[in-house]
């Protein structure tokens, strides 16, 4: 395990550090026992040697007792942050939010994360772990759920349609960064072989909880809880408009992707949420 010198701390999470470490080049640095570190490099390998638009894996590290590993330091603007920052120009020009949802740039946002997404579908998956058996990990060891509760939920990812898809796994605009004039895509932690549906429904859950998890500004989360619906239709219809796909089983996928999302470091108010939906969906 070869060690290198970190430089500026670029970026923190709950499972992981970012810094600089050479010319072009970062280290993402895992807390103790926050994941397992060859799963996701492993992923990130796979999806650039087939050529999708992620950052380039160079090769594990141990510092410090804390392992990692270096890739492509992608510099330039999320989907979140020029969301933002469009947002706040809006505002400051009295769109109203209709205005604001209908503009070249959230429109934009929306349909390239389809379009992104139906071309990592497109490619078939190496990876040994599936959709299914994330799932169904998740389920296992969920903290929440009564023995009962985990059989019922178990049941229901036994049913989910199988495939053999690259799925990114956690397709929400903070992962989608435009560099330059190229779309490129990060944190593949979450990735995994199966149906495309996995991210379909993963990404509607995102904004359908995204009122009671994000950090911003009454104007931009009142805009967001008022058009998060919106969001997913735009979604939903660009997907199928360019892939043809049939999504009408998205329905079937919201119990086991929601489970997936219990626990970790989720807001108390989106905590609160998936349970209270979760608990109904299984009892209803």
């Amino acid at each position: 395990m070869k060690q290198i010198h970190l430089g500026k701390l670029i970026g923190s999470g709950a499972g992981s550090d970012v810094y600089e470490c050479g010319p072009g080049r970062v280290c993402k640095l895992y807390k103790p026992n926050a994941g397992n570190v060859d799963y996701e490099y492993n992923k990130m390998k796979e999806a650039y040697e087939i050529g999708l638009p992620v950052p380039r894996p160079y090769e594990l590290v141990e510092i410090n007792n804390r392992r990692g590993f270096v890739m492509e330091y992608i510099q330039g603007a999320s989907f979140m942050e020029t969301m933002m920052s469009c947002l706040k120009a809006c505002f400051e020009n009295g769109m109203t939010n209709q205005e604001i949802f209908n503009s070249e740039i959230i429109q934009s946002q929306i349909k390239t994360v389809a379009f992104t997404l139906a071309d990592f579908h497109s490619q078939s998956c190496r990876l040994q772990e599936t959709v299914k058996v994330s799932l169904s990990n998740s389920c296992k060891y969920n903290l929440y759920l009564s023995a009962e509760e985990k059989n019922k939920v178990q049941e229901f990812i036994s049913k989910l349609p199988d495939g053999d898809s690259l799925c990114h796994g956690d397709p929400n605009p903070g992962n989608f960064i435009k560099q330059g004039g190229r779309i490129r895509v990060v944190d593949w932690n979450d990735s995994a072989k199966g149906n495309f549906m996995y991210d379909i429904a993963q990404y509607v859950l995102t904004m359908r909880y995204a009122d009671v998890s994000l950090d911003w500004p009454g104007d931009a989360l009142g805009f967001i809880t008022e058009y998060q619906n919106e969001f997913s239709r735009v979604f939903i219809e660009e997907y199928t408009k360019i892939t043809g796909k049939d999504l009408s089983n998205l329905k079937e996928w919201t119990i086991p992707v929601l489970v997936s999302k219990m626990g970790g470091n989720n807001p108390k108010k989106k905590q609160e949420r998936i349970l209270r939906d979760v608990f109904h969906g299984l009892r209803g």
